[in-house]
């Protein structure tokens, strides 16, 4: 992951697959823009990536807020690889969700990704391809069952999945993976 993306923005860095990533992206000469709503573990994100050798700039904030958004994902300068991961869940306690939660979870599941997304293609559109023929690279995961079930406490079990040149890659189980690029490179989807 390294040798391709040199720039890399990701929300929900904070904890969980969002850290796992951050810090899986994290060596020298790698800019890693990282965002998350709690910035006590954000921090800690941001130290362990540090000593990875990384170049790290962490915000607190909330994928909810499209401005802020906007503005922090435009001004990051060059992007290689955007993951829109934050996202949140919620038991039903065996009852039908209240509206207010279902609101909530889709404000951010949804229109946090969207949130993301645009902006960064705006600035991927605009900048020119890397040397893997791709101007960036645009992953987002959907969670495709509650992970506040117990069953998702056990360690993420990992199968094949098919990117859209037909590859295989892993991806966790509970999560579907969604790439979006502003110019194809069949590189995208086979990075080292």
């Amino acid at each position: 992951m390294q040798a391709l993306w040199r720039n890399v923005l990701i929300t929900g860095a904070s904890s969980g697959l969002g850290r796992a990533l951050a810090e899986a992206c994290a060596a020298p000469g790698v800019v890693l823009h990282l965002s998350g709503r709690d910035g006590a573990r954000l921090e800690e994100a941001a130290i362990a990536c540090r000593a990875r050798g990384a170049e790290v700039l962490p915000r607190v904030m909330d994928v909810c807020d499209a401005d802020a958004m906007a503005g922090w994902i435009t001004g990051a300068g060059r992007l290689d690889l955007v993951i829109a991961n934050a996202g949140i869940s919620a038991g039903t306690g065996g009852v039908t969700e209240p509206t207010s939660q279902t609101r909530l979870l889709f404000e951010t599941n949804v229109t946090g990704v969207l949130n993301t997304a645009l902006p960064a293609l705006e600035v991927m559109a605009a900048q020119p391809p890397a040397r893997m023929g791709c101007a960036g690279v645009l992953l987002w995961c959907l969670p495709s069952r509650p992970l506040s079930r117990p069953r998702a406490r056990r360690p993420i079990a990992r199968r094949k999945r098919r990117c859209s040149a037909g590859r295989k890659r892993w991806m966790p189980r509970n999560a579907s993976a969604v790439f979006a690029c502003t110019r194809f490179a069949p590189a995208m989807c086979a990075p080292p």
